[in-house]
């Protein structure tokens, strides 16, 4: 009888019927609009791109975007890397750079030449 008293039974004892609504009421709700599953396709992507092309802002240092401080890290350089398409899983071709860049206006930091033999890199700092 002391236990039916007690605040702690109530509110276990609340907490409990209250999952319970929750879960019949999410039941319900799938009754009658039930959340799709997506398909999984089995065939591959179609990808038409000759190169994929990757900017590393290698040397700023991890709390840039919080504190707004760019400080350089010493040893370490911006990249540009090429990974030629389509790849080859045994022997991929990539090529990388060193060429000084920022993501601070990712994505715009990088634009090719409509023949693709050139890649121009944007540096904001």
């Amino acid at each position: 009888m002391m236990l039916l008293k007690s605040k702690w039974f109530k509110r276990i004892s609340l907490g409990i019927f209250g999952f319970v609504v929750a879960l019949v009421i999410y039941g319900l709700l799938q009754l009658l609009e039930p959340i799709k599953v997506a398909p999984i396709a089995n065939s591959s992507v179609q990808f038409n791109g000759r190169a994929l092309l990757i900017a590393s802002d290698a040397d700023m240092v991890a709390t840039a975007y919080a504190d707004a401080k760019l400080d350089r890290v010493a040893g370490i350089e911006d990249t540009l890397t090429a990974i030629d398409l389509p790849l080859d899983r045994k022997q991929p071709q990539i090529n990388t750079l060193q060429v000084s860049n920022s993501v601070m206006s990712w994505p715009q930091i990088i634009a090719t030449s409509p023949d693709g033999t050139k890649a121009y890199i944007v540096e904001v700092r």
